[in-house]
């Protein structure tokens, strides 16, 4: 089975979130159970920046668009089994920046990702390149599925990823004139959303297969209260959604092996764990003996700051430590440097740093992640393999990958209810369980025993794939 992917960003190529975390993995785990598996994906400058001397143009392909022709030249490489192909137009994708640079988003994403897709098709229906099914994430993809609907000859299958439901690719309907779609796609059962555009609904009705990062968003998404506008759509057409939870690089993310940390460790070695906090304490001056909490993340209102917000209003990380890296919403940012600003015990650092990121998921005892909804996360997964037991939100993939502490078999500290009580409760638990350092350690072990890598979903996503082509 030939099998292509086509998503906006890749790891480690070009990465603004959870998104070319799973791209950059996945298609490796497929390739390793001997499928023939590519990767599309706009070249960025970064991607050229980064991998130069090793691409090799081999083949061109255009996009007709509206009025304009624009021409890409196609960059391959080959790594661990997966052929990357990467199109550049220079007016489309030669600036810094993936979506947007800090003066905002780009204006014309919807032309430069439509460019992209159309591209990619007329590529994988050229005489030079064969393709059985062509997996599709997010909305920057979600063209794909309508420019593939009026070709009547042989052509792939399309299975379509919704990665954050809350992402739609909207717009005017002056922008059918613009791409040049034919406008009997603007109904009620296509395109057309509340008398706007939406590209991503259009995807979900046209494409073979819908699928989401977990089974339990796979579930809440068909509700008003996580469907965005879509979960009528979503009902309609559950015939074809299925759900399959996101694992994490296990190769990438071991703490035996991680080179960014200060010493490495398994669950055999917790002590090592509790030198990585010490000699973490000792570079930001807290205490360490205090439990420390810790947060990795884009600070906006989906992952739920509000709620840490409040708990600093409360005081309730007056007898902990708090380390918050990450950026987002403004305000949010400015209210936790306040906090930082006048603790000994609150941290925040603003902006991304990987090598940082590991540190912290490494010394920290316990991770927050109080979403207001997560498809699946990837910070949860992670701080599992590092024996950081996660505060988190019965919901999504945080409800199919964390089981609380007083369950059987339980590692992590859940609450249901979106609220500031509830919030708090799980952070009291949580103290209390780093008091007693003989039952920690045991959640740790359990915690660092959970199987979330990529090879069962990699199974899960070919069977669906086959079922796809039998049909």
């Amino acid at each position: 089975m030939n099998i292509v992917h086509v998503s906006s960003e890749v790891y480690p190529f070009s990465k603004t979130g959870g998104l070319a975390d799973v791209v950059g993995t996945l298609p490796l785990r497929q390739a390793s159970l001997g499928e023939s598996v590519a990767i599309f994906s706009p070249a960025y400058l970064s991607v050229i920046s980064r991998r130069k001397s090793h691409l090799t143009q081999c083949y061109k392909s255009w996009a007709e668009v509206g009025k304009h022709v624009y021409e890409f030249d196609i960059l391959t490489l080959r790594e661990n089994s997966v052929d990357y192909y990467f199109f550049f137009n220079e007016y489309l994708f030669g600036r810094e920046g993936i979506y947007g640079n800090n003066r905002g988003d780009f204006p014309d994403n919807t032309l430069r990702y439509f460019a992209f897709c159309k591209a990619v098709i007329n590529f994988i229906l050229s005489d030079k390149f064969s393709a059985n099914i062509i997996h599709c994430h997010d909305w920057q993809t979600s063209f794909i599925p309508l420019l593939l609907d009026k070709i009547k000859t042989k052509k792939p299958k399309v299975f379509f990823s919704i990665h954050n439901l809350a992402f739609q690719g909207i717009n005017e309907p002056k922008i059918l004139d613009d791409l040049g779609i034919d406008k009997s796609y603007f109904h009620v059962e296509c395109l057309e959303y509340f008398g706007r555009v939406n590209f991503l609904k259009a995807a979900i009705v046209l494409s073979n297969k819908v699928g989401t990062v977990s089974p339990s968003y796979a579930e809440e998404i068909k509700s008003k209260e996580f469907g965005f506008g879509l979960d009528g759509v979503l009902r309609k057409y559950s015939y074809k959604l299925v759900g399959i939870l996101n694992g994490i690089d296990y190769n990438l993310w071991n703490p035996q092996t991680d080179k960014y940390i200060y010493k490495t460790y398994s669950a055999d070695s917790l002590e090592k764990k509790d030198e990585n906090k010490y000699y973490f304490a000792s570079e930001f001056g807290f205490e360490s003996k205090k439990p420390l909490f810790a947060i990795v993340s884009r600070l906006t209102h989906q992952k739920g700051m509000e709620l840490v917000i409040k708990s600093l209003q409360r005081g309730v990380f007056r007898d902990y430590s708090l380390l918050v890296l990450g950026d987002g919403d403004e305000d949010c940012c400015m209210e936790l440097k306040k906090f930082s600003d006048n603790s000994d015990d609150i941290f925040f650092i603003r902006g991304f740093r990987e090598p940082l990121s590991r540190r912290v998921y490494a010394s920290a005892d316990f991770y927050l992640m109080p979403s207001v909804f997560e498809p699946c996360g990837i910070s949860q997964l992670i701080a599992l393999r590092y024996g950081t037991l996660p505060v988190v939100r019965k919901t999504g993939g945080l409800k199919d990958t964390v089981i609380d502490i007083n369950e059987k078999g339980g590692y992590g500290f859940v609450f249901e209810d979106f609220n500031i009580d509830a919030f708090i409760k799980k952070i009291e638990e949580a103290k209390h369980c780093y008091q007693n350092r003989k039952k920690l350690n045991a959640f740790r072990k359990t915690a660092m025993s959970q199987d979330f890598s990529w090879k069962k979903s990699a199974e899960e996503y070919l069977n669906v794939y086959y079922a796809i082509l039998r049909s």
